[in-house]
């Protein structure tokens, strides 16, 4: 089973539509599934789960969301949206 296909499970047992990078959702999501790959630390695991989803496609689709930082740095954070939830016609 795939990062991602836990991560989707996750998603449906707590009903959650959409993750994006700096949930605390997304870390209790992936966690037991990627801390031996990309150490423990919360910002990693983020890191690597939207990695993980970016890469399935059959599940997840890409959003972006643009924004700052705390230092006031432009930033675009990605999000993902269960496809089974989705609501866009387009892709």
């Amino acid at each position: 089973m795939r990062i991602a296909d836990h991560i989707a499970e996750y998603m449906r047992e707590h009903d959650i539509h959409c993750l994006m990078w700096g949930d605390g959702s997304l870390v209790n999501a992936a966690r037991e599934h990627i801390s031996g790959r990309s150490g423990s630390h919360p910002l990693n695991v983020m890191t690597a789960a939207c990695n993980a989803m970016e890469r399935a496609p059959d599940l997840f689709r890409k959003t972006r969301i643009h924004g700052c930082d705390a230092n006031g740095n432009a930033r675009v954070v990605r999000g993902f949206w269960l496809r089974e939830f989705d609501k866009t016609v387009d892709d």
